[in-house]
């Protein structure tokens, strides 16, 4: 992966840059000014090292994409969520959404890739995902895996943005109540419904 940036940096002249990203060329566009430089389809790894050359080197990786660098499952669209701060005029493009942010979380970092804790994955997971389940199924997978706990996704709820927070609330819900799964926790709702006592499960 290179930018135009990094290439014209490097000494190679901008008409060979120019010339090297023609659609017939040898370097492959994958979005404006960022580049693979060899043939085939682009890895996972290459995909989020773009992402992070066409954001900035401020940018953090969020949402769903963070979830499995942290090695957790998350449902969702092949899309690269990415936060940059504010005052940072990027447009989302290609396989990567911009999320414009006055509160940058802490990172981590593997290679040139930096990308969220998980509780602010998460919580910013809630805010893309349109299913109750597959949220519920996230904030499940990251307490139980201890990649955070409930209080860190609660405190990344209160000082998030409430847009789109429903979702994240009812899920949190359901973790405190101690239900570990969307079936036990479908399972608890016909209790309910059906005026049984509920199972006890352990937290």
């Amino acid at each position: 992966m290179i930018s135009r940036r990094q290439a014209l940096a490097c000494g190679i002249p901008r008409s060979t840059v120019d010339f090297w990203c023609r659609p017939t060329g040898k370097w492959q566009k994958l979005l404006s000014g960022v580049y693979l430089t060899v043939t085939g389809k682009p890895t996972s790894e290459q995909r989020l090292v773009a992402a992070m050359l066409y954001a900035g080197s401020s940018a953090v990786i969020t949402g769903p994409a963070a979830l499995r660098l942290h090695r957790l499952r998350s449902p969702g669209p092949d899309v690269i969520d990415v936060l940059v701060p504010w005052a940072v005029k990027r447009q989302s493009a290609g396989f990567v959404r911009i999320h414009r942010t006055t509160r940058l979380p802490r990172a981590y970092r593997t290679g040139v890739i930096r990308f969220a804790t998980a509780a602010r994955a998460v919580a910013d997971s809630a805010r893309v995902l349109t299913s109750l389940d597959d949220v519920k199924a996230v904030v499940a997978e990251a307490v139980q895996k201890r990649a955070c706990s409930i209080a860190e996704i609660g405190l990344e709820l209160e000082q998030g943005p409430s847009r789109e927070s429903v979702r994240l609330r009812a899920a949190l819900k359901s973790a405190r109540a101690g239900v570990r799964s969307v079936a036990e926790d479908r399972f608890r709702e016909r209790v309910m419904k059906s005026n049984l006592p509920a199972p006890q499960y352990n937290v």
